[in-house]
């Protein structure tokens, strides 16, 4: 359902009065969207990262909800433009990419553990289908949390090239990590 302009507006003021009945609405029209948009980037955890949006949409008193303008687009556009960067976020986290080393620590849950140890043997494996200079790259900008600016300057590339080969990347590990 494509909701009308006014519409989202009065919507995302009243979501942003914690209002019921509007989060229910977001919820019934635009969460399959935002899952999916949250799913390109980060399959495994799209309905997890809802979850966080939900939260990030709420935090100060609703600021990203209050900063919606529907003259700039329909609020479904707008809330896939903060999804899809909470994605991203995610991803640079060196927390969520464990390439090589040890699993990040836990803590005393040994279920959590046990997923880590999982998501960082799958992350090895997926890393080693990657060619040399593809591996340091993605190891220099999210295991060792380097910039862009940092990375082209350590591997001899344009910054552009960085956020292009990144971004191609991550799809592709997605993908064969889905494939498996």
């Amino acid at each position: 359902m494509v909701m009308e302009n006014k519409t989202d507006f009065t919507l995302a003021t009243r979501a942003a009065d914690r209002d019921p009945k509007a989060w229910r609405a977001i919820w019934r029209h635009l969460r399959a969207p935002l899952v999916r948009t949250l799913a390109r980037f980060a399959p495994s955890r799209a309905d997890d990262l809802f979850g966080d949006l939900c939260v990030a949409l709420l935090e100060d008193g609703g600021r990203r909800l209050r900063a919606y303008d529907p003259a700039r687009g329909s609020l479904r556009t707008y809330l896939g433009a903060i999804a899809r960067n909470l994605a991203l976020n995610q991803l640079r986290r060196p927390s969520h990419a464990p390439i090589e080393g040890d699993t990040p620590f836990v803590g005393d849950d040994p279920l959590a553990e046990l997923i880590a140890r999982e998501q960082a043997v799958l992350a090895r494996a997926l890393v080693a289908t990657l060619g040399a200079r593809d591996a340091e790259l993605l190891r220099l900008h999210l295991v060792d949390g380097l910039r862009p600016r940092a990375v082209a300057a350590a591997m001899g590339i344009s910054e552009t090239t960085v956020y292009t080969k990144k971004h191609k990347l991550v799809r592709r590990l997605a993908r064969i990590a889905m494939a498996a």
